[in-house]
C-alpha cells in the first residue's frame, strides 16, 4: 500500500513540475512583441549586448513560458560577460523544452545549476556524441 501512495505521489508531483515546463509561443504575435524581437535582433548584430538582454525583460514581463525569450536573452547576456545570468536564462529556456539552449550550454561549457537540466544536458552530449560517431563512421564507409 504503501509503494501505490509514493507511486501516485511521484507521478503527481513529476506532472505538477513537468507540466508547467512548455514553451508559450504568442500566436498571433502582438505587433510589441515583434517590435521587440526585431529591436533585439538589432542590438544584438550590432554588438549592443546588455541593451539587447534588457530589450527582452519586456517581452519575458508578457509572456514568462516564451522560451524563445529567454534563449535569446540567454544568448545576449553571454556575450555581454553575464555567465551567471545566462545561464539561468538558458536553464530556463531548456527546462521549458528548447535544446538549443542546451547546445549552447554545451558547446560553451556552461554547467547547468538545476539537476533536471543537468541530466538533460548528460543525455543531449551522449546523443550528439552518438551521432558524431555515427556521421564518422559513414564517412569511413564512404573513403
Amino acid at each position: 500500500m504503501k509503494r501505490i501512495i509514493i507511486f501516485h505521489l511521484l507521478i503527481t508531483m513529476s506532472l505538477i513540475i513537468y507540466g508547467q515546463d512548455k514553451c508559450e509561443v504568442p500566436n498571433p504575435f502582438p505587433k510589441e512583441i515583434s517590435d521587440c524581437i526585431n529591436k533585439g535582433k538589432e542590438l544584438y548584430s550590432s554588438g549592443k549586448f546588455s541593451y539587447c538582454a534588457k530589450n527582452y525583460d519586456f517581452i519575458i514581463s508578457k509572456y514568462p513560458n516564451y522560451c524563445f525569450a529567454y534563449y535569446n536573452r540567454g544568448i545576449a547576456k553571454y556575450y555581454a560577460d553575464d555567465i551567471n545570468g545566462a545561464t539561468l536564462d538558458l536553464e530556463h529556456a531548456a527546462l521549458l523544452g528548447m535544446t538549443d539552449a542546451i547546445d549552447f550550454m554545451i558547446k560553451h561549457d556552461l554547467e547547468a545549476d538545476d539537476k533536471r537540466l543537468a541530466g538533460m544536458i548528460a543525455e543531449r552530449t551522449k546523443k550528439l556524441d552518438e551521432e558524431q560517431k555515427q556521421k564518422d563512421a559513414a564517412l569511413k564507409k564512404t573513403e
